[in-house]
């Protein structure tokens, strides 16, 4: 027999030993009963559940026993409560089942036999009872006609997700806080936001560090997924998903009427127009400013609707009007709704003159009055009253004379349009004027009329430029001969 020979026949050898050995190891389990663990005798069997649990309360001390010779006395509690819960399977192992160890009772004493399997002529009457530890998920069997505890199997547990999304609706700016402590037997859970379907932001959360604080700027719905990772390293996906909705700030809107106010007459302040997108405005809050320093004026905040404001101005002046709103979840309108009120007073002194002509030969006239304006209704009609002087820039016939008036003025927007009566003293000695001889204009009431528009406007006054025409009452004074013609800058304030 050459070498070549020799050495096939020695690996042969060694290999049938190998697996000789390896069959010796492995006990094969044809019948049980012979030594129970929970104390039946031969020939009996566990027939319920029922029964189950009260055989291993009663013979736990040996279940202990057991469970602690073959390393395993971290099962114990876990199988102790599972029985004593109901949470049993009844089911058959099939033949060839391997089996890691059971746990038996003989000679008085808790024994265990490691690597088993059952070789008997029909499938075994078990009850199963899953238990998961630490990660790990162990089928424990306890055959029907024996009662010995039997592992069946071991496996790495499949990773549970859990996600907790708090709160459910922020306001812009807010942090949302993603927790997904609940997670088991997933030591990175993948969390990714979608906003409208779209892919926002994706992060790896670890069991050791499970909290994340995400900021969602824009409001709407985000939705997140998870993916987990179990203790063998594969990501999975799972189901497990949580909502939550960024809240959409309220928009406001202010409207204030008269847009110019008056001294002592009501301004409304009206924010009842501000909406919310997805809830309702609760309260409104309305500052007035001095626009001259920037002061606070007065502020008042409205917790009802319709969220309008009445305030009478005691003092003229230029004010700014800013209005907030807060919806239902404490959100603050993005933008503040600003509003720029002049507040002009009822009653203003006046100053006025300028050139103007006066009938007869039409001589050149300046004049000069003062007097007060009150605004009976704003913005609507005045009553004027002014006194003053007409000076002659050509001399004789005309002399030097008073003047005065009392009008009453519509206005329109900055248009202005009045009618009234005055008085004048002497206007003119009587002289011959083509060829007509005419009378003294002498002292008397006029009937006056004027009409203006305004070019300054500010809360302090106005400045105006007119045109007055004015003629005398008196029977016999023709308005061809007796009537003057006034153009004037007049300021109010």
């Amino acid at each position: 027999m050459n070498f070549k020979i020799k050495s096939i026949l020695i690996v042969s050898v060694i290999i049938l030993f190998s697996f000789s050995m390896i069959a010796a190891d492995t006990v094969k389990i044809r019948t049980v009963g012979n030594a129970p663990l929970l104390g039946l005798k031969r020939g009996q069997k566990i027939d319920s559940v029922d029964q189950l649990k009260m055989l291993m309360e009663k013979y736990s001390s040996r279940v202990e026993q057991g469970l602690q010779k073959v390393g395993a006395d971290f099962l114990y509690q876990p199988i102790m409560d599972a029985v004593a819960n109901g949470k049993v399977i009844e089911k058959e192992v099939p033949v060839g089942t391997p089996l890691k160890w059971m746990l038996f009772y003989s000679g008085k004493k808790v024994r265990d036999k490691a690597d088993l399997v059952w070789a008997g002529k029909a499938a075994l009457p078990v009850f199963c009872i899953p238990v998961q530890k630490d990660c790990k998920d162990y089928k424990v069997i306890i055959p029907k006609a024996c009662g010995n505890i039997t592992l069946a199997h071991v496996a790495d547990s499949k990773p549970v997700c859990g996600i907790v999304v708090s709160p459910a609706i922020v306001n812009p700016g807010e942090p949302v806080t993603i927790d997904v402590s609940s997670a088991k037997c997933a030591p990175v859970s993948e969390v990714t936001i979608f906003f409208e379907g779209k892919k926002v932001e994706t992060k790896k959360i670890t069991s050791d560090n499970p909290v994340w604080k995400a900021d969602l700027k824009n409001p709407g719905k985000y939705t997140m997924t998870v993916r987990v990772q179990g203790v063998d390293g594969e990501f999975t996906n799972s189901d497990c998903t949580a909502e939550v909705t960024v809240n959409y700030p309220p928009v406001c809107d202010l409207k204030v009427t008269p847009e110019k106010g008056m001294v002592g007459k009501t301004i409304t302040m009206d924010a009842s127009g501000s909406t919310d997108k997805d809830g309702k405005v609760v309260k409104a809050e309305i500052t007035i400013l001095n626009k001259k320093d920037g002061s606070e004026v007065d502020k008042k905040v409205l917790d009802a609707a319709p969220f309008v404001w009445e305030r009478k101005f005691k003092k003229a002046g230029e004010y700014g009007i800013l209005l907030k709103v807060s919806d239902d979840h404490g959100a603050v309108s993005a933008n503040n709704c600003e509003f720029d009120l002049r507040v002009e007073k009822r009653l203003y002194f006046l100053v006025e003159g300028g050139p103007g002509v006066a009938k007869g030969t039409y001589t050149g006239v300046a004049f000069a009055r003062a007097g007060i304006q009150y605004f009976i209704v704003p913005q609507k009609f005045s009553i004027i009253a002014s006194l003053g002087g007409a000076f002659v820039l050509s001399g004789e016939p005309f002399v030097h004379h008073f003047l005065s008036n009392i009008l009453v003025n519509g206005h329109f927007d900055k248009f202005f349009l009045g009618a009234g009566i005055g008085f004048s003293s002497k206007v003119r000695e009587a002289t011959l004027s083509d060829g007509v001889m005419l009378a003294e204009w002498n002292s008397d009431f006029d009937i006056v009329l004027n009409v203006g528009f305004d070019i300054i406007e500010t809360a302090a006054g106005k400045g105006s430029i007119f045109g007055e025409l004015r003629a005398p009452i008196k029977e016999g004074y023709t308005f061809e001969h007796y009537h003057e013609i006034l153009f004037g800058f007049r300021y109010i304030f």
